[in-house]
């Protein structure tokens, strides 16, 4: 019995959603004009640089090929509202976290069946006989995401009094909403079949977060980024809205590897982003310094 995963998840991820776009307004979308240099290396990022730092950490540590998929799915998950809050906690630049948020999510919807299509055609065999549906994973993605994100920015504009009564308690009630269905699903749901546990997924999680962020954002660094450009570019790579990814694993992929790594990752994700960006603020306070003086 697989409840959680196949009943609980579509509903919470279609919550989570619409409280992105509800946190979302017009104005948000002026620091795409503002910063274009950041937002275009920001969008550029996501859908080239991760994914291709998925593959380079699959093959360059040996994994399987399963486990090459799910860091590859992981990189193709747009951001979510957990990046938004670890943005302004270390006082990166919000308005360019919450449009690269929206936008990577629209993104997603051309990406996220694209890349992996390509993929699967490329290792067909090494990894089983996956029929990805195209179409099908095009049109869950749009109703999942694009539809519940669209509401939640119509309701910004139309009701805004709504987000100022939700704006502080969906801030902490969508990633405990998430929390709780993955916990479910990792204890409460049939067990995984597969010959690694979750805790063998610890490693390539912790690096694929690490990787996706860190690179990302010395990278927009050498093109002159400001800092709080910068950590928001970072935070949005490394921290992914994973309900999506497991949602596709659970749905089209099947393969227990890439479960278990999507759990993994959604466990350890936000606090490891939230200390690494916390110390590359602390770093940058202290560089400041050192150079004013």
């Amino acid at each position: 019995m697989h409840f959680f995963g196949h009943y609980a998840l579509p509903v919470v991820l279609f919550i989570i959603m619409v409280g992105i776009g509800l946190s979302t307004n017009l104005a948000d979308f002026k620091a795409l004009i503002k910063f274009p240099k950041a937002a275009i290396l920001g969008i550029l990022s996501q859908i080239i640089l991760l994914p291709l730092i998925a593959l380079l950490i699959g093959w360059g540590l040996n994994y399987s090929d399963e486990v090459i998929l799910g860091l590859l799915l992981l990189s193709l998950c747009p951001s979510g509202t957990g990046s938004n809050i670890i943005t302004k906690m270390v006082k990166g630049n919000l308005a360019l976290s919450v449009s690269l948020t929206t936008a990577s999510n629209i993104k997603s919807l051309l990406t996220i069946p694209l890349f992996l299509s390509i993929y699967l055609k490329e290792v067909q065999g090494e990894i089983g006989d996956i029929d990805l549906p195209y179409y099908d994973l095009s049109f869950r993605v749009f109703i999942l995401a694009i539809i519940p994100t669209a509401l939640g920015v119509l309701l910004s504009i139309k009701v805004p009094k709504l987000v100022e009564v939700t704006k502080k308690t969906l801030k902490w009630l969508l990633p405990a909403l998430l929390f709780g269905v993955f916990t479910a699903i990792m204890f409460l749901d049939d067990k995984k079949e597969a010959d690694v546990n979750i805790f063998e997924m610890l490693i390539p999680a912790v690096i694929i977060n690490l990787v996706s962020m860190l690179t990302p954002y010395y990278l927009v660094r050498l093109f002159k980024i400001e800092s709080k450009q910068a950590l928001a570019i970072g935070i949005e790579g490394g921290l992914k809205n994973s309900a999506i990814g497991l949602l596709i694993a659970t749905t089209f992929l099947k393969i227990p590897e890439i479960e278990l790594l999507i759990l993994a990752y959604s466990f350890v994700s936000f606090y490891l982003t939230f200390v690494v960006s916390l110390l590359i603020q602390k770093i940058e306070g202290y560089n400041s310094k050192i150079s004013s003086l």
